[in-house]
């Protein structure tokens, strides 16, 4: 029997039929059932949970349905995202132990207020869905072998899941307890929010598009001469899968004055990362030179032709040229081939000027950067087979470096050939032999020559003397100190690159 018209009532849907029951008159309490019996009809008894349903009016057409405040829940096994309604009356659990957060109301799942779902992203029900709200996260690799994730850090939950006691999941992600081990000394990043590693564009007046050489000198976008005063950072081997060692450590470098970082890079680095640690560079105000480590010491053509590619990379190249004019790049570390050097750089040259780049591009010496003399006899030819004729040549100062004589009389040679040149690499001892480092600085600052020492942290132990740094930030060695600090050091002798002014 239908129910007179006319009568106050709530929406209420029973085997897949929606209708307007009436609200009981004179029963007002239940027994544990929301139901009763009026008039011969059935009523739904006013303050229990059904009779908290949408208003309706027996006999009329049913309202559309009302939105509501609500939360955005996904379904990870159903593969959907919806809009869920807060509860408003009923606030128990479902007897579901597992649906702790959920209730039943208004002929629909409802969320209870201040569980944890119920601290899920807000919305509306029957609007569409919210953006994914951004959120504090830091960087993080889930999985071993994996690239760096931004992942969101646990706001409001505190207990680890089964898994993992470093981990939760809140607001449809999983997030990492804050005091956990896997939180500890990560670098921060905002989750849904893609980084934005574009450089600031330069604002005055630019006579080229980035660096260049002329008259054996390197000079800035602006025109301005440029003196590298630098460190060798090992981002390749202490930033990968969200270490960030190296990273951190540019704020540190950067204090003393520094306005050049040499990147020590591979090409199993991901150019993700690259764009990120070009961007950090940047930002404080230093030149990046980003250099391939693959080929150390190899003297094999094939290999430096197929390690240059990297460059050249469709997933590379869009990194380089956002940093266009800021950077300059490194071909290949102490690549040492013998009688094919300058055939092969040739080569390397023109397939990398064909692939669209118009950097500064750095070459070493051959002999593992040591052979000046590769330099001298291939400067002018490689110079002039370039179509930039953009070209900056690089020594390594180590072991064949004993006699400050000999510092003196290439670094000369270089000026006198109007060879654009610098000391990419130097220390204070290898291999036993102690170098003549001092001869070196005081040389380059003389000849206004620029230089970069080796390197700030994470040598092995054969070469650990060459650490600048007893840790990432800090404190100085010896060898740091003396670069850093010494008469002829970057505080004292480093200019910022104009293009920062």
């Amino acid at each position: 029997m239908a129910p007179p018209p006319g009568l106050s009532g709530v929406v209420v849907v029973e085997d897949g039929e929606t209708r307007c029951v009436p609200l009981c008159t004179t029963t007002t309490t239940s027994d544990g059932d929301d139901w009763a019996h009026e008039n011969g009809v059935s009523c739904v008894i006013p303050n229990t949970s059904t009779g908290h349903n949408q208003a309706c009016t027996t006999g009329e057409a049913l309202p559309p349905p009302v939105s509501a405040p609500g939360v955005v829940v996904a379904d990870d096994a159903a593969g959907t995202i919806d809009c869920y309604p807060l509860c408003t009356f009923n606030t128990d659990p479902a007897a579901d132990p597992e649906m702790d957060d959920w209730s039943w109301e208004n002929n629909q799942s409802c969320v209870i207020p201040g569980t944890l779902t119920g601290h899920n992203q807000t919305c509306t029900t029957l609007e569409p869905l919210p953006e994914p709200e951004p959120r504090p996260g830091i960087l993080v690799n889930p999985e071993s072998g994996t690239e760096a994730e931004c992942v969101p850090v646990c706001m409001v939950a505190t207990e680890p899941t089964a898994a993992n006691s470093d981990w939760s999941y809140e607001n449809n992600e999983s997030c990492v307890l804050p005091d956990s081990p896997t939180a500890a000394g990560r670098r921060t990043c905002t989750f849904g929010v893609a980084p934005d590693y574009t450089p600031p564009a330069l604002t005055g007046t630019k006579l080229a598009d980035g660096f260049y050489t002329e008259g054996g000198r390197l000079h800035d976008a602006y025109g301005n001469d440029f003196v590298i005063r630098g460190v060798n950072n090992a981002h390749a081997w202490f930033d990968g899968y969200a270490e960030y060692l190296a990273w951190q450590a540019l704020d540190n470098i950067q204090s003393y004055g520094t306005n050049t970082i040499r990147v020590v890079w591979e090409t199993t680095s991901s150019p993700n990362l690259l764009a990120d640690v070009l961007y950090r560079i940047v930002e404080l105000e230093m030149v990046p030179m980003v250099e391939l480590h693959d080929v150390t010491g190899v003297r094999d053509a094939a290999r430096l032709l197929t390690a240059a590619e990297y460059w050249t990379r469709a997933d590379v190249v869009p990194v380089l040229q956002a940093f266009r004019e800021y950077l300059l790049i490194n071909v290949a570390n102490e690549w040492s081939g013998g009688e094919e050097y300058l055939a092969t750089y040739q080569t390397v040259v023109a397939n990398l000027r064909a692939g669209g780049l118009r950097h500064t591009l750095v070459i070493d010496a051959s002999g593992f950067g040591q052979n000046a003399q590769s330099i001298f006899d291939s400067a002018a030819t490689l110079t002039a087979g370039d179509p930039e004729q953009n070209i900056l040549f690089s020594i390594h100062m180590y072991d064949l470096f004993e006699d400050p004589a000999r510092v003196g009389t290439v670094l000369s040679q270089a000026v006198s050939m109007q060879i654009p040149f610098i000391v990419g690499e130097f220390g204070h001892l290898l291999n036993g032999k102690t170098v003549a480092w001092q001869a070196i600085m005081q040389a380059c600052e003389t000849l206004d020559l620029g230089y970069l020492a080796w390197s700030w942290m994470g040598n092995n132990v054969e070469t650990e003397h060459l650490d600048m740094a007893d840790d990432w930030e800090g404190p100085l060695t010896q060898w740091g100190e003396d670069v850093l600090n010494g008469p002829n050091g970057i505080q004292a002798t480093a200019v910022k690159a104009s293009i920062f002014e």
